[in-house]
């Protein structure tokens, strides 16, 4: 309060009350708007004035403090601590499983589309053409003579590659020949390369190898002017405290301007070179709940040593305690044998009168641990883009709302799965189809005459496994009534349920189809007749059934037969 408050206040208390409440309030809302309205950037809300994050680039917050070649940088602090979860905590791992297992599943298959309208062929011919580029590419596809180190097939390939990009942030593949082997006579192979192995080399390396960065090295990546990657710094030793570990650069790109060193990354930020853990918004949330519950474990089998304390008021040696399974038990008088007390399921025991006794209670198992842990899972699988359900593979409730955590989950998979078709599987089938074209084992004219010519051969989609249903006769119906009324076709609906197109099951169908009739066991739309219900009383060649009263039980297919 000022002179004229107090002076005010001395005359009436009311009045200079109502002064001071009045300048407090306007202190408040200077103090509100003293940046511009905008409470998140105030410098006095108690709340987030001491909360002063710095500003930086991507690739700087990343990894652009850190380039001396010594310590590790924010990403790799991350990348390691993402790891180590992964291997000890089971969440995490669950976690990461889940991910994987939706969104690859058995193997992203290759279907081609070629572009017959701009190659000015048939479509006919087209499809002749994708039906043996399909079957020549899964040959060399599911054998492990596809992996540089002749361990994994490309499907295989495709799971390791998700896995190990999501939980170390990013990862790398080179696509070597090798000399020809039995299931690869082209020589094309595919090598991964973990996040860790592309880092950046003390300085005294570029000078000994005579090169000069561009623009520098962030995160082992050296990039030109615009940002488009130049180098990879590559080490073998994965060691980041070995200080003589050597590296060697290769480039991104060859003398053709064609890609042959690859980074799979999710981009999330305008110039950002490395990519961060899946893991990385909620590491601390994974670590804190494991801690606890460790804790809550440890206490729940300490509770489960049930301990009593004797203790004598006069200070005298009490008799021993004989902890058996021979106590009299629901006796009334003392279960002793000369100085020992037997102690047992049951037992009724006198003590000396001048003893008490105590025990200790540790109220474990904490009947709170389960909702509170259910809590924080709740914010990890946001910050995983995964329902809670869908998380801890546990749905206890309505079908609707099961369906709607099962459909969100499904998004974040199918984008998961979008991804790797484009980063991984993609350009490793356009580098085959380019040596398959180059040896003549598959004719594509025109195929290196233009670049039109080239994508309209090599355009492809990457189908995996379908989401699977809660109601399947529910799902079914729906179906029926979007093709009734043409919302969709019988290979989107395929495609949906079974990852399968229907045009790949129509040759399948049509044999199927055919061998029933021979059997005579067709029926519209090759579905399998009902079983005929009858009496064993009496059958007759016709197929009418009576029973024993001369009744007619005959049953018929509901129109099916027609």
């Amino acid at each position: 309060m000022n002179i004229l408050d107090r002076l005010v206040a001395g005359v009436s208390p009311t009045a200079g009350l109502k002064r001071a409440q009045a300048r407090a309030a306007m202190n408040a809302i200077g103090a509100m708007a003293s940046n511009g309205d905008w409470n998140s950037a105030s410098r006095t809300k108690r709340s987030v004035k001491s909360w002063l994050p710095k500003l930086l680039s991507s690739a700087t917050q990343n990894d652009g403090l850190h380039q001396t070649g010594q310590g590790q940088s924010p990403r790799e602090i991350t990348m390691a601590r993402a790891r180590d979860l992964v291997r000890n905590n089971p969440l995490a791992s669950g976690a990461l499983d889940t991910l994987v297992m939706n969104a690859v599943g058995k193997g992203l298959t290759l279907q081609s589309r070629v572009d017959w309208e701009t190659l000015k062929i048939t479509e006919e011919a087209a499809l002749e053409w994708q039906r043996s580029t399909e079957s020549k590419y899964a040959a060399w596809a599911e054998s492990p003579d596809c992996d540089v180190a002749r361990t994994l097939t490309f499907h295989q390939q495709q799971s390791l590659a998700l896995r190990t990009a999501r939980e170390s942030g990013d990862a790398f593949f080179v696509l070597p020949v090798r000399p020809a082997r039995p299931e690869n006579k082209i020589g094309l192979c595919i090598q991964l390369i973990e996040a860790d192995r592309v880092a950046t080399p003390p300085k005294g390396q570029f000078a000994a190898l005579g090169i000069s960065p561009t623009t520098g090295v962030i995160g082992g990546i050296e990039t030109d002017s615009w940002g488009a990657p130049q180098r990879y710094w590559v080490t073998e030793d994965a060691l980041m405290d070995n200080p003589n570990r050597k590296f060697t650069p290769y480039n991104a790109f060859d003398r053709k301007g064609r890609r042959q060193f690859f980074h799979l990354m999710r981009v999330k930020r305008p110039g950002q070179r490395r990519g961060m853990s899946y893991f990385a918004p909620v590491l601390d949330f994974f670590k804190t709940l494991g801690d606890y519950s460790d804790a809550e474990l440890q206490a729940a089998v300490i509770s489960a040593f049930f301990t009593v304390f004797v203790s004598s008021k006069t200070g005298a040696a009490l008799p021993a305690l004989d902890w058996t399974s021979e106590g009299t038990g629901g006796g009334g008088g003392a279960d002793t044998d000369g100085d020992e007390i037997k102690m047992g399921p049951g037992a009724v025991v006198e003590m000396p009168g001048d003893t008490t006794i105590s025990t200790a209670n540790p109220g474990r198992p904490n009947e709170k641990f389960d909702p509170f842990v259910q809590a924080i899972l709740r914010q990890i699988g946001v910050g995983l883009s995964m329902p809670f359900e869908v998380l801890i593979k546990h749905f206890t409730s309505s079908y609707s709302a099961a369906r709607a955590a099962l459909l969100d989950a499904w998004k974040f998979f199918d984008q998961e799965r979008e991804w790797l078709g484009v980063s991984f599987c993609q350009p490793v089938y356009e580098r085959w189809l380019d040596f398959m074209v180059a040896n003549g084992e598959i004719d594509a004219p025109g195929y290196f005459d233009t670049a039109e010519v080239r994508r309209s051969y090599r355009a492809a989609a990457w189908v995996g496994d379908g989401p699977g249903s809660l109601d399947p006769k529910k799902e079914i119906d729906a179906a029926e009534v979007r093709l009734r009324l043409g919302v969709t076709d019988l290979d989107e609906e395929c495609l949906a349920f079974t990852g399968q197109t229907y045009m790949e099951k129509h040759s399948r169908i049509v044999k199927i189809s055919q061998l029933r009739a021979e059997a005579g066991l067709l029926v519209t739309g090759g579905i399998p007749p009902a079983p005929l219900v009858t009496d064993s009383a009496d059958t007759t060649d016709g197929g009418d059934t009576t029973n024993a009263n001369g009744a007619d039980t005959t049953k018929t297919q509901g129109g099916l037969d027609d």
